[in-house]
């Protein structure tokens, strides 16, 4: 099961990388990516992945031991039309600047 996940993982990321994140990518791909996170996430083995998120956002502290997701995080991919109708070649784009690879 962790091979797996590790498996998929590597292929999500190089599928999104050749996609550009998802500022260039073709329907198959959209598809291609979407299977590959579908899977991901039924072999996640935290059942309950942002639940650590939503119960310590007002106290602040994770004391029940689960994953926690606050932090820093870097976005690998997107299909949101309103990041991806965003013109890609932009450079004063603050927002761009902050997902697109440099």
């Amino acid at each position: 099961q962790f091979q797996q996940r590790q498996m998929l993982k590597l292929s999500l990321l190089l599928q999104a990388k050749n996609a550009q994140r998802g500022f260039d990518t073709t329907k198959e791909q959209r598809i291609h990516i979407e299977q590959i996170i579908q899977q991901l996430a039924k072999s996640n083995p935290t059942k309950e992945p942002a639940k650590s998120y939503y119960e310590n956002n007002n106290n602040k502290s994770n004391t029940n031991n689960e994953p926690d997701l606050a932090g820093k995080w870097t976005l690998i991919y997107t299909d949101a039309p309103d990041i991806t109708s965003l013109d890609a070649n932009t450079n004063n784009n603050p927002i761009l600047a902050s997902i697109l690879p440099s």
